[in-house]
């Protein structure tokens, strides 16, 4: 079903049309080919009949001049040589009319009992001819070779009619003329044409038996019987068809009163005679003019029957190619409908697929002209109103295209500028994340050092404390040593005081060694040295008394400093202790500093990472801000291709 689907699909508008009326056509054709067949048949059933009635009419002819023949070989037979020449022209006019309806059988014949039938009356026919000729046969046995012979054409009669149709004619006024002139009176010709053989035989021999008298009787009664018959027969022909009463009821008449006649003589002379005495020619004369009306009545309604035929096919014909002539004109009409319907569905269409091709290279400026309301039309108007739609919204677009590539483009802009701008503060804000961590380093290692300074300042605290305790106990020794460089130095003056007494004592002795002389030379030798020891001594006591002092000065001195350090290390043990107690306050702050970077710095680095999607939230933007102007230009440029009429230019 989709493939059927899919297939109609693809056919254009015409040949869908020319498939729906292949379709269609099915519907239309098969009446109309069952009636042009019924109307060739008919006509073809009519020709057959006419053939057929052609060929009946050559076989009634040979049982005619068979009958007659019949007659005259009894007459031969029966003594009389006087139709000799008679009998052998009859013969010979057989013989012409067994040549043309055996021609005329095997040219027409459709069924092969026929030609059976009639190869097998031909065959016996020679048989009985030859036996004739040959004075084989008696005038009984001849007569009833004869009518066997008879019987046969009457039978292969039977088989013509009923091979071409006429014992089946569809009219009514036709069957029953059929019945009556190819049935009934063949029979009752050779009923009475038999009647005839019959008497003149006996009237011939001038005797008769009372079983020749039976059978004549009979044959007489059977004649009779068939005249009646005949007569209804012809009645129903002509009550069917009233105009064949004038052509033939008064031939049927004349026929009845001579059967009649010679009837009441084949009684009287015969049947019911009491001796023979009768002349056979004359009773041949009689059944003669007898027979003579029903061939004329055969001939005479074989015409009727032609004519009729002859009638009926030309009404056959005539009908047909009325017909023939109506359903070409109708298939014409349809023909020339179907190319206008066509043409008025495809024209529109056509245009319609015109105008779409326009539009789509882009050609809006088609003027359209809506000719016909219906759908078509109503397709055209709809493209007018979509080519009007389109026209008014390109111009929209490509107004709208310009504005937008405008903008796009300064948005592009104000988007780089605003990603250079947002890189540059990633940058900084990436840079000051590192310094923040480095910061945070910092502040954790200066932490740390803050610590470990506490604990270094709280020990310097205590050695100090320490230090001030032995700058303290210094202090006590230095005073001890300024105290004793004190005794020193009194103890020095007195060294002084005896080197300077010892001087003036060794001065006294060498003035009084000197006084001695010589005896005081020693002494004044040990003097001298004495006095040498004493300056050296006071020389010494002198440098020590200046060392002391200068001791003393750096003892008094020192003793300044110490105190001044003491005190200053008084003041350092202070300050190492305000130093611990800030460096605790530090390493606190510096705690507090530590968590609060912490926070800074992972504030930093979400800032950081924001700003990086900014960043690249900011170059999608441009990027797409850049696509959006590129396809704006592009739209511009689509647009741009569409032709629009001025009036929609400057209603945009």
């Amino acid at each position: 079903m989709k493939l059927l689907i899919s297939f109609i699909d693809r056919l254009p508008i015409a040949r869908k049309l020319l498939l729906l009326g292949i379709l269609i056509l099915p519907t239309i054709g098969v009446p109309t080919y069952l009636q042009l067949k019924s109307s060739l048949n008919a006509v073809s059933a009519a020709s057959i009949e006419q053939a057929g009635l052609e060929s009946a009419r050559a076989l009634l002819s040979l049982i005619q001049l068979t009958l007659q023949h019949r007659a005259q070989a009894a007459t031969l037979l029966g003594g009389n040589n006087t139709v000799a020449a008679g009998r052998e022209a009859t013969r010979a006019a057989m013989d012409q009319a067994i040549a043309r309806i055996d021609q005329d059988l095997k040219a027409r014949a459709r069924r092969p009992d026929m030609m059976r039938a009639w190869e097998s009356a031909v065959a016996n026919w020679r048989e009985i001819a030859a036996a004739v000729d040959a004075r084989k046969l008696s005038d009984k046995e001849s007569t009833m070779r004869h009518t066997e012979i008879i019987e046969q054409y009457l039978s292969l009669l039977d088989l013509l009619l009923d091979d071409t149709g006429l014992a089946l004619d569809s009219e009514v006024g036709t069957h029953y003329l059929v019945r009556a002139a190819l049935v009934s009176l063949p029979k009752a010709t050779a009923t009475l044409s038999l009647t005839r053989s019959r008497g003149a035989g006996i009237l011939a021999r001038g005797e008769a038996s009372p079983t020749e008298r039976a059978m004549l009787a009979s044959l007489a009664n059977a004649a009779s019987d068939q005249a009646d018959d005949l007569g209804k027969a012809f009645d129903k022909a002509f009550h069917a068809e009233p105009e064949l009463s004038a052509a033939l009821a008064d031939e049927l008449d004349r026929a009845n009163t001579s059967i009649r006649a010679a009837l009441d003589l084949a009684t009287r002379e015969i049947v019911s005679a009491d001796a023979i005495h009768y002349a056979a020619i004359d009773y041949i004369k009689t059944f003669t003019g007898a027979l003579d009306p029903l061939f004329a009545l055969e001939a005479r309604a074989l015409d009727s029957l032609t004519a009729q035929l002859d009638l009926r096919s030309n009404r056959v014909h005539r009908a047909m190619l009325v017909q023939v002539g109506l359903l070409g004109m109708m298939l014409l009409i349809a023909i020339v409908l179907s190319s206008i319907v066509v043409r008025r569905i495809t024209g529109p269409l056509r245009n319609a697929l015109a105008l779409a091709n326009r539009v789509a290279d882009g050609d809006l400026t088609s003027h359209i002209e809506v000719a016909t309301t219906d759908e078509t039309g109503q397709l055209m108007q709809a493209l007018k109103a979509m080519n009007s739609s389109l026209a008014s919204m390109v111009a929209r677009i490509r107004a709208g295209a310009e504005t937008i590539s405008t903008g796009s483009a300064q948005i592009a802009a104000g988007n780089t500028d605003l990603s250079s701008r947002t890189e540059e503060q990633a940058a900084s804000l990436e840079e000051s994340a590192a310094n923040m961590i480095q910061l945070t380093s910092t502040v954790r290692h200066n932490t740390e050092s803050a610590r470990q300074g506490n604990t270094l300042a709280a020990h310097a605290s205590e050695i100090a404390a320490r230090g001030g305790e032995v700058v303290g106990r210094v202090v006590h020794t230095m005073r001890d040593i300024s105290n004793s460089s004190t005794k020193v130095a009194n103890i020095t003056a007195t060294i002084e005081s005896i080197a300077f007494q010892t001087n003036i004592l060794a001065l006294n002795a060498a003035v009084e060694a000197a006084r001695a002389g010589e005896q005081g030379r020693g002494f004044a030798v040990v003097a001298s040295e004495v006095r040498n020891l004493a300056q050296r001594a006071a020389t010494a006591a002198k440098e020590i008394k200046n060392l002391i002092n200068e001791s003393v000065d750096h003892v008094t001195t020192g003793t300044e400093h110490v105190d001044e350090a003491g005190r200053t290390i008084n003041e350092v043990v202070s300050a190492v202790r305000r130093v611990a107690d800030l460096m605790g306050e530090i390493a606190a702050a510096s705690d507090e500093q530590h968590k609060g970077i912490e926070q800074v710095n992972s504030a930093v680095v979400q800032m950081d990472q924001v700003t990086q999607q900014n960043a690249a939230l900011v170059e999608q933007a441009t990027a797409a801000t850049q696509s959006m102007s590129e396809q704006a230009v592009l739209l511009k440029r689509a647009v741009d291709v569409f032709k629009v009429s001025d009036g929609y230019l400057v209603a945009s």
